[in-house]
């Protein structure tokens, strides 16, 4: 996967998707205030990323996540549900932890990351794009929220 190689995907980006600029900036931002009430509650943030796969270029909302491994077990995965600020639940998902395919050792840490969402930029261009937009967008406001992840399990190395 090549990140920002692909000609055709910034002309897209220039031309029809300007307004993912500032959307883009919120989401990079780190949060003013880094204190949860939750104990439990770990940082975990959502990002843009841009990449080519094959013919097809996407946009993708990219969750990562910093853990420790306290298992004692060697683990590669771990499931979270995702929260603003406030603590309002925004979803769930399994994050996929290691760097590829080597599994946390007990005691190491290591970032878990997963794809939320992708997009393709050619269909953005078409009639319908208006409605595709703003359901993007809407999306995005969302994913843009994300401060907090509960950690609510671990996947083990299989023996």
């Amino acid at each position: 996967m090549r990140l920002f190689s692909n000609a055709k995907l910034r002309s897209l980006l220039n031309k029809n998707l300007a307004f993912f600029c500032s959307a883009m900036f919120f989401i990079s931002m780190p949060p003013a205030i880094a204190l949860s009430s939750d104990n439990n509650a770990w940082r975990c943030a959502v990002n843009i990323r841009l990449s080519d796969v094959g013919e097809h270029s996407l946009i993708e909302y990219f969750m990562t996540l910093q853990v420790k491994n306290t298992t004692g077990r060697k683990i590669n995965g771990v499931s979270v549900v995702y929260k603003n600020f406030s603590g309002d639940v925004i979803g769930n998902t399994q994050l996929f932890c290691g760097n590829k395919g080597e599994d946390v050792e007990p005691g190491s840490y290591a970032e878990c990351g997963r794809s939320l969402h992708s997009v393709e930029p050619e269909k953005l261009t078409r009639g319908d794009f208006g409605q595709l937009g703003a359901n993007i967008l809407a999306q995005l406001q969302a994913l843009s929220t994300v401060q907090f992840c509960d950690v609510l399990g671990f996947t083990y190395q299989s023996k």
